[in-house]
């Protein structure tokens, strides 16, 4: 981040905990809203091309700085993008130590 006052205008790495809630009015027959399983896999995906990489790089994140805001409003797309119609993205977290990190509720501030 060049134009960052601090230390973090230099190369540096995180170590990130994302959080992901999801949302909806409808539990299927199996009494779940999603399976967990499935949704592991939707997510997997989308932070597939963020493991292991210089983030500046991603192609994904052209345009802008990797930022745990950015990050999580990318996840945040991705992730509604790939879900089932009757499940949310309530909010995607993204951590970059145990006391520092942000979160993204979507355009209306409460998922779509």
């Amino acid at each position: 981040m060049p134009d960052h006052p601090g230390k973090c205008s230099r190369l540096h790495g995180h170590t990130y905990q994302v959080e992901i809630c999801v949302a909806g009015n409808d539990l299927g027959a199996g009494g779940m809203l999603m399976d967990l399983g499935e949704l592991k896999q939707v997510v997997s995906q989308a932070l597939t091309p963020l493991d292991h990489s210089y983030l500046n790089e991603v192609p994904e994140l052209q345009g802008k700085l990797p930022t745990a805001e950015n990050l999580c409003r990318y996840l945040y797309d991705c992730l509604q993008a790939e879900m089932p119609a009757q499940v949310l993205v309530e909010e995607v977290q993204v951590w970059e130590s145990d006391h520092a990190g942000a979160g993204y509720r979507g355009e209306d501030g409460c998922g779509q």
